[in-house]
């Protein structure tokens, strides 16, 4: 009994590899409404593997202000797909630039915006990923403007011509 172990052998243990999906945060600091304006965001693969297969990106808009925050009660739904639509696969350590339109409506006022890699409109992603919790940059706010005032238009009328007429005769 006394043989039963023999001598120890070195192991080594790697974790799987996958690709790991986020997104930056937008940029962009100011919208109008009633004016398309077109968030982007960066998608990256920070992860070991590439995705073998395209996917779909989204953009999130919030009534409110959302930065700092990590849930929204704001937040509305559908979201916004984004192109290129979809997403070419992306290898271990890519990135791709992703864009929305979207048309800012109501009154203005701070809004928020937030893109999320692989995550279609109903937040339903395609690629199996080693973290899916970090799909969605964080919340960026905006400020929206009114439009401009639109000029008014300047019209002045003259004085009618004094006419003549003679009874009779059609003019």
């Amino acid at each position: 009994e006394g043989n039963n172990c023999g001598g120890g052998l070195p192991v080594s243990v790697t974790g799987s590899t996958a690709p790991n999906l986020i997104a930056s945060t937008p940029g962009q600091e100011t919208a109008v409404i009633g004016v398309l304006s077109y968030p982007t965001s960066t998608i990256i693969n920070t992860g070991t593997a590439s995705t073998t297969d395209s996917f779909y990106n989204s953009l999130q808009v919030a009534t409110g202000p959302c930065a700092g925050t990590p849930t929204c009660a704001s937040a509305v739904t559908p979201l916004i797909d984004t192109t290129p639509a979809p997403m070419s696969a992306l290898g271990s350590g890519g990135a791709v630039i992703a864009t929305a339109e979207y048309t800012f409506t109501g009154s203005p006022g701070t809004r928020s915006i937030r893109f999320c890699a692989d995550n279609n409109t109903s937040m339903v992603g395609a690629i199996p990923e080693s973290n899916e919790g970090d799909n969605c940059s964080a919340w960026k706010d905006i400020t929206v403007s009114a439009p401009p005032p639109q000029p008014k238009p300047d019209l002045t009328a003259s004085a009618p011509a004094p006419t003549t007429t003679t009874a009779g005769i059609a003019t």
